[in-house]
């Protein structure tokens, strides 16, 4: 047991505890009815999180689909010179490797990529594509782009063999277009 001593008044005082031994205070509900009511607060909390996931998915078809008629209408004839084009990885539900078998094949489930292109300049998104990371979203991605700039550029992307054909095929002869790899042991690796 500690005392405490109140050395102004020159009080000891052992009513006060301060270690281990200290009385627990008593609780005035059972333990059974907070158990109760966390889960019932938890569950409150779930249902308040779906209304709100529910509302943003509703605001996000109205709105969503508005921003991107928007971008397509608008950013048109861009005078980008310098334009860089990459895929950015992300998955839904679950990773490629672990879709269960019965959902193998449907879309929006495993590996989704967003083709993405950007103005190293202004740092503007002319374009962007979700979907697979294939030869035939790659076409789609820089086609589309093609189609939003003004005149010739300098294109570079990363090492992903799909990109060459559809540059080539969208653009032909009128861009600078230049592909980075990876520099292993002073190695060139594509």
């Amino acid at each position: 047991m500690v005392y405490i001593v109140n050395y102004s008044e020159g009080i000891v005082n052992p009513s006060i505890r301060t270690d281990d031994e200290s009385p627990k205070p008593e609780r005035p509900y059972p333990n059974s009815w907070l158990s109760s009511r966390r889960k019932q607060h938890a569950r409150n909390r779930q249902d308040v999180r779906r209304q709100l996931q529910y509302c943003f998915q509703a605001a996000y078809r109205r709105r969503g689909g508005l921003l991107y008629d928007y971008q397509d209408k608008h950013l048109r004839n861009l005078p980008c010179k310098r334009v860089q084009c990459d895929e950015i990885w992300s998955f839904c539900y679950a990773k490629e490797r672990n879709v269960p078998e019965e959902k193998r094949g449907e879309f929006g489930i495993g590996d989704v990529y967003t083709w993405v292109a950007i103005d190293a300049d202004t740092k503007l998104v002319p374009c962007w594509l979700v979907g697979k990371r294939d030869a035939e979203y790659a076409y789609g991605f820089i086609h589309d782009l093609s189609e939003r700039l003004a005149n010739r550029v300098q294109l570079s992307t990363d090492g992903h063999k799909a990109y060459v054909v559809a540059v080539e095929d969208a653009f032909g002869v009128g861009v600078d277009y230049g592909h980075a790899g990876q520099a292993v042991r002073g190695l060139w690796c594509e």
